[in-house]
């Protein structure tokens, strides 16, 4: 009897302890893409936004000027505007000031 009540006190003690392990406070190094908690400027995404259409147009630009015979420079101009309809572009989102009450989730 004596053994059952030691080995249960022993079961008691590390399901204690695990309990404790898993409270502890662990920090963790993320990359700014990683976090997904961010908050939205309007006024410096739209400034963003109109930069990246310049960029945009600046791009289609230099390809129709560089091969303005070439069938294949309206193909280039298409996949540059997929491109850029597919970036992932954080430009004009901030961290807020604290990430209280927030749940972070991570991406790859």
């Amino acid at each position: 009897m004596e053994l059952e009540e030691t080995e249960e006190e022993i079961q008691d003690f590390q399901k204690e302890k695990m309990a404790k392990l898993n409270q502890l406070d662990v920090s963790v190094v993320l990359k700014i893409k990683q976090i997904q908690n961010l908050v939205m400027n309007t006024e410096k995404l739209k400034h963003w936004e109109q930069m990246a259409q310049q960029e945009l147009a600046a791009k289609e630009a230099e390809i129709l000027n560089s091969k303005p015979d070439d069938p294949e420079a309206q193909e280039l101009v298409e996949d540059a505007r997929n491109l850029f309809q597919n970036r992932e572009d954080d430009r004009g989102f901030f961290l807020s000031k604290d990430l209280n009450d927030s749940v972070l989730i991570t991406r790859q």
